[in-house]
């Protein structure tokens, strides 16, 4: 009997500050702080959905989350008005070098020894779910994808991600499927070191 794959979530949202390029990253589910790391079996779907961040609790969410690239700033968000469920999401405001025009890009560690998890092995999933919610006027873009090394804590290594067009003022679902044979091509896809976020420069 084949092995069934499973899909791992989390959830995004945008939001403007102050007049400068803003993202807001909220929970994707209610779940307390000892469910959320635990698989949710859908019946519907038949499918397994581990959630990866919520982004209800500090660590290891906030914690672990690694700013790359002059990214810009990340605060905790009450605001229920930018938040899918639960209580919290991260206020991401990405801004990128403006003297060297650096992408600014954040991502989320597979592994943690201190959080006592791995998720590393990619062949065990078969896509990312995420939401974006864009409070912008106009549509944006981001860029999901995968950290295939980590070469210090201001360097990776990604592999290609898909590009999505964020709506203004609306939630964007999000469904990175993984094509595991291309990626592997380039990458150890049983080792992958993170889930990046890339967005505009901010100018």
């Amino acid at each position: 009997m084949s092995r069934m794959k499973k899909t791992l979530a989390l959830s995004l949202s945008v939001l403007t500050c102050f007049g400068s390029l803003g993202w807001i990253a909220g929970c994707n589910s209610s779940s307390s702080t000892e469910e959320e790391n635990k698989e949710i079996v859908s019946t519907e779907e038949e499918s397994k959905e581990i959630i990866f961040a919520n982004f209800e609790q500090w660590g290891p969410d906030f914690q672990l989350m690694r700013l790359i690239n002059n990214f810009g700033k990340v605060t905790r968000n009450e605001d229920a008005t930018y938040v899918k469920e639960g209580k919290y999401s991260a206020k991401l405001q990405p801004m990128g070098g403006y003297l060297t025009s650096s992408i600014p890009l954040l991502y989320l560690p597979t592994n943690s020894v201190n959080f006592s998890y791995n998720y590393g092995d990619f062949t065990q999933f078969e896509r990312i779910s995420a939401y974006m919610y864009n409070a912008e006027d106009t549509a944006m873009n981001a860029t999901i994808g995968l950290v295939s090394s980590i070469g210090s804590p201001t360097t990776v290594s990604t592999l290609p991600g898909d590009t999505v067009y964020l709506a203004p003022k609306v939630w964007t679902k999000i469904d990175y499927w993984l094509e595991l044979d291309f990626l592997n091509l380039a990458a150890d896809v049983t080792s992958i070191k993170g889930v990046y976020f890339q967005f505009e420069n901010a100018g």
